[in-house]
This record gives C-alpha cells, structure tokens and sequence, in this order.
C-alpha cells in the first residue's frame, strides 16, 4: 500500500513514463500528457520532488530553465510502469478487436 500511496493519482505515472525517456522541461513535459494544466503539472511536480521521485535541476541557460529527471530511486520503478504500460496497450487492442 506505501508503494501506491506514494505512485497514487492520474498524473504521477504518467509524469513518470514521460521521464524515463529522459530528462524533461516543464513545458515538454505538460506537451506529452494530454489535458494536464500548468496548475497541476506544477503541483505534482512539486510532490514528487518532495518524495524524491524526481529532481528539477537549473540549466544554466538564458532565460533560466529548469529541467526534471527521475531519480535512482524512482528508477527503479521502470520494469513496473513498462509492464503496466504494456498491458495497457495490450487491453486495447483486445477491446479494439472485439469491437470489430
């Protein structure tokens, strides 16, 4: 139950999927996930970082950026999401095909 506690509600694993493809900015981040708003992409952001799940890094850029990356720690749910993620897609397309 900790681990759904913590990976719990409609945006962190979808945040997550996003960054394990690497690191990521707020605005390429809110691209990739469909119908999330700033407000909340902010939020979550912010939550996950305070449970260590991922790290928001300042690049030393013009005007300043930040950018998000997974920590080792939440590494170590990728095999987890990539299965979850994989049945998902494997669901709909059973549901696609029964509806045919």
């Amino acid at each position: 139950m900790d681990a759904l506690y913590v990976i719990n509600g409609k945006w962190r694993i979808p945040i997550t999927i996003t960054l394990m493809e690497g690191s990521k900015r707020f605005g390429e981040i809110q691209k990739e996930i469909d119908k999330i708003t700033s407000k909340v992409l902010a939020h979550e952001l912010k939550e996950m970082e305070l449970h260590g799940f991922i790290e928001k890094k300042a690049c030393d850029e013009s005007p300043l950026r930040a950018e998000y990356t997974l920590t080792q720690y939440s590494k170590s749910l990728i095999p987890i999401l990539t299965s979850l993620r994989d049945f998902g897609i494997l669901h709909r397309k059973r549901i696609r095909e029964q509806a045919v």
